[in-house]
């Protein structure tokens, strides 16, 4: 996720400093990649419950499902985000080409 934000927010412009990312890509991806971590760590929401209240909530998901889920969930993301990284990829590198 973070590579095909990189690709679509390069910067190559030298004046007055250069940079490697736009600014406002930059804290597109500050966004995303939070987003993207929580929605990794879902799973494992009602674990933090039941420690924090004592064991007084019992989790109602198996440690080891929860873990698969999140595997899932995390190569569900990172199948997506490899398209779109090489589609912006593939675009950045035709305006090259110009």
């Amino acid at each position: 996720m973070s590579l095909a934000n990189g690709i679509k927010g390069a910067d190559f412009n030298e004046f007055p400093r250069a940079r490697m990312i736009r600014s406002e890509w930059s804290i597109i991806n500050l966004a995303t990649s939070a987003a993207v971590a929580l929605a990794v760590l879902l799973p494992f929401v009602p674990y933090v419950f039941s420690i924090f209240s004592n064991g007084a909530v019992a989790p109602f998901i198996d440690l080891y499902v929860a873990t698969a889920i999140s595997g899932v969930i995390a190569a569900v993301l990172t199948a997506v985000f490899y398209r779109v990284a090489v589609g912006n990829a593939k675009e950045l590198l035709s305006k090259a080409q110009l």
